[in-house]
């Protein structure tokens, strides 16, 4: 998205397909630097405008989630001792999962 918009000049960044992307809090945690430039300052706002907009909408990358696996402190999710499934679920025990 970025080099295809009016102003693009240069885009400098070290994340590639597959990197792990933490949220940036300073300049030692940012994704790059852009460099725009155009004889209109009107399109060269825009742009400007739409990336500060991709800024807070996260929308520089498309996410994909980390496979995640839930453990309970018990065997919760294995073969009970009678060989069947256990409930993983109960209203009378809800932090089973805690």
């Amino acid at each position: 998205v970025l080099k295809q918009l009016s102003s693009f000049v240069y885009l400098e960044t070290g994340i590639k397909p597959g990197s792990v992307v933490e949220h940036t809090t300073d300049l030692f945690t940012n994704i790059g630097c852009v460099i725009l430039m155009h004889r209109d300052e009107d399109v060269l706002r825009k742009d400007v405008d739409r990336i500060r907009q991709m800024e807070k909408d996260n929308a520089f990358f498309i996410y994909k989630a980390q496979k995640t696996m839930w453990r309970s402190k018990s065997s919760t999710f294995g073969m009970s001792q009678g060989g069947g499934h256990r409930r993983v679920i109960s209203t009378e025990n809800p932090e089973i999962f805690w």
